[in-house]
């Protein structure tokens, strides 16, 4: 056979490699798991680096099939791992819009990484628009809260969504499995799922709500003491008049010292004893 048919017939080994990782790729099953997922990255990068256009779309399909079936969280590392991917991707389709804004997410979660030239070589256009996406928008939108566990985007646990980027978005149960996951775009729907709700008791609903204002008990102790320092205070008063009186005898003065004396000490701890009860009142008081 002439040598020219003879290497017609011949498959390049690079070309091998990469059927072999595009039939891995292909047979991505459901559930999924953040290694498997992982393991088709792998086989994207591969594609990419040889520019072979037919493995990298089926393993970046693969990718895009195990991120619709997660069965255990991701962390944030691998979610930055899937935009780069993500926005290769939309560079080979010619999306050099859509390529942007996966990188943009990619680096807004690992903005120190670079591409190694082992994936990316030096001088590849695609290696200039990563480095072009540093303009990462960080607005997010207000989600519901789940029922059972939390959402987490791009690894991480949060109810706010980013909404002019796209997103690796799961619901985690709290025994930490995935009740759903999705790669979702700006604009694109979050998936569904049972909202949490708030739980009011009948009896809180009903119930009248007591008057407000100060601690009624503190109040009327804080009044009798007032009341008591002002009687002893005037006692005190009249007390020191006598004492103070010309016509009152000598022996009678000692007497009215020790009560004047007596009476001003009374009043005044009455006064200060009512004082921190009327502050008691205040603070225990239901505003």
């Amino acid at each position: 056979m002439p040598r020219a048919n003879a290497r017609a017939g011949v498959i390049p080994p690079w070309r091998v490699i990469t059927l072999l990782f595009a039939v891995h790729a292909a047979h991505a099953a459901c559930p999924s798991t953040p290694s498997a997922v992982e393991a088709q990255l792998d086989s994207a990068q591969v594609a990419f680096k040889l520019m072979d256009r037919v493995a990298f779309t089926s393993a970046t399909d693969a990718v895009r099939a195990g991120l619709e079936c997660l069965s255990e969280p991701v962390t944030p590392t691998l979610a930055a791992r899937v935009h780069r991917v993500t926005g290769l991707r939309e560079f080979f389709a010619g999306n050099d819009a859509g390529a942007l804004l996966a990188f943009g997410a990619a680096r807004a979660i690992d903005p120190a990484y670079e591409f190694p030239e082992s994936i990316v070589a030096a001088g590849h256009p695609a290696r200039a628009l990563y480095a072009a996406a540093t303009s990462v928008s960080t607005v997010t939108t207000s989600t519901s809260l789940p029922a059972d566990g939390a959402l987490s985007f791009d690894g991480t646990p949060s109810p706010y969504r980013p909404s002019e980027r796209p997103t690796l978005a799961l619901h985690v149960r709290a025994d930490r499995t995935v009740a759903a996951s999705s790669y979702l775009w700006p604009g694109d729907p979050l998936f569904p799922y049972a909202a949490a709700t708030a739980v009011v008791s009948s009896a809180a609903s009903v119930a009248p709500r007591g008057a407000r204002g100060p601690n009624l008990p503190l109040t009327i102790a804080a009044g009798a003491a007032g009341l008591a320092a002002g009687g002893a205070f005037l006692l005190a008063r009249d007390s020191n008049a006598r004492f103070e009186d010309l016509s009152t005898p000598d022996d009678e003065l000692e007497g009215l010292m020790v009560q004047t004396d007596t009476l001003q000490t009374a009043a005044i701890v009455l006064g200060l004893g009512g004082l921190g009860l009327g502050v008691g009142a205040v603070v225990s008081g239901d505003w």
